[in-house]
């Protein structure tokens, strides 16, 4: 395997830059991008058909590129490998969320197997733990889940997903990798910690949340975080993403869940579900010796797991907001770690693994990918 980062702020450039690569002896077969929504997404599935290259990508609230962090951005990571041990898909979100990766687990079950899968959907209008489930249904728990949702530049309107023939605001891509041939580890850290009583959500529908403890959501929220909320569809970006619920499930380590805007009927819209009868606690904001414990972490895994190829980073755009331009030390610090071709990208939800636990769908994380050949 070969393995190279291309990057640009416009398409004329990332052109270039690419074909400056395959001047020189490179042969790519295999890409992931990630860019941002302001990007010709048509013009790269050009580029990709025109060089024979297979890809998968989706769009971004902010772009990551070895220990760069960019903005409105494509970034790359191009792969010279056998095309044998890797199996991408995208598809049509059509009955629901679960259903179409349970449809997509199918198919990679039938032509690799076992396998780990990177996994990219739609940031606004799918329920990123249905997707994780639906993976799991149809891998049977044997498969390592990593990925993200997509963003739009923190717009909320309109995010994608992509291959080299369709773009979608309602899909699912994913592509997997032959465990027999392809080494694939990983670890999602969070950092955010919970804080006061333990409560009961008592009124949920799917990623909405209606009431805690028979207490409208909307008002407790306004209570004890004090936010700033009076109509619907009011975005709650900023300070809401800032004040996560932890969310407490039998035999497994809590995840993270951050509100993103009111809904039309006054229940607050998380990108991940949230059942009636589970328990929840509200978080404050990491204090920023979180990254550095962070960076502590994945050092530990490259000791522990080895060394990588390449690299692919989900972190949450909350983390962004949150730490300000401290992130940027968290990315080089990671980026250190193996000083590998790396790419990554802010996104509005992560899927990865905890420590000790099995993949889950995430908010407020930061999950690294680590693609190797055997």
């Amino acid at each position: 395997m070969q393995v190279t980062t291309v990057s640009s702020k416009n398409i004329a450039d990332f052109k270039q830059r690419l074909q400056h690569r395959i001047e020189a002896g490179f042969k790519p077969n295999f890409s992931i991008i990630f860019c941002s929504p302001k990007q010709p997404i048509t013009e790269l599935q050009e580029l990709m058909n025109q060089h024979h290259i297979n890809c998968i990508g989706c769009t971004t609230a902010g772009e990551i590129v070895d220990d760069m962090i960019l903005h409105e951005s494509i970034v790359a990571l191009v792969f010279e490998l056998n095309p044998n041990y890797i199996s991408a898909h995208l598809q049509e979100v059509d009955e629901s969320a679960f259903t179409t990766a349970q449809q997509i687990g199918n198919k990679i079950a039938t032509q690799i197997g076992a396998s780990s899968v990177m996994i990219l959907g739609g940031g606004l209008k799918n329920d990123g733990s249905e997707i994780v489930q639906g993976f799991k249904a149809a891998l049977k728990n044997t498969a390592q889940l990593f990925g993200g949702l997509a963003g739009d530049d923190k717009a909320l309107q309109k995010t994608q997903v992509f291959n080299n023939h369709t773009i979608s605001d309602n899909g699912i891509a994913a592509v997997a990798f032959d465990e027999e041939k392809i080494s694939i580890k990983g670890l999602a850290i969070s950092g955010w910690k919970g804080i006061g009583p333990i409560m009961e959500v008592t009124k949920s529908a799917n990623n909405i949340v209606y009431e805690i403890d028979d207490t409208p959501v909307v008002s407790l929220y306004k209570k004890l975080v004090n936010l700033n909320v009076d109509h619907p569809f009011d975005m709650v970006l900023e300070d809401g993403t800032k004040y996560p619920l932890q969310v407490f499930r039998e035999n497994s380590t809590p995840v993270l869940r951050a509100p993103l805007f009111v809904s039309e009927n006054g229940g607050l819209m998380f990108p991940g579900g949230i059942k009636e009868g589970e328990k929840v606690r509200f978080c404050v904001p990491p204090d920023f010796d979180v990254i550095d414990s962070t960076i502590s972490e994945f050092s530990a895994l490259k000791n522990a797991k080895g060394d990588a190829d390449a690299l692919v980073l989900f972190s949450c755009f909350a983390r962004h907001i949150a730490f300000g331009p401290l992130i940027k030390k968290e990315i080089q610090g990671i980026q250190k770690v193996w000083n590998k071709p790396m790419i990554g990208f802010f996104t509005y939800g992560e899927i990865g693994n905890a420590p000790d636990s099995e993949s889950d769908f995430h908010n407020e994380t930061c999950s690294l990918l680590l693609i190797g050949e055997k």
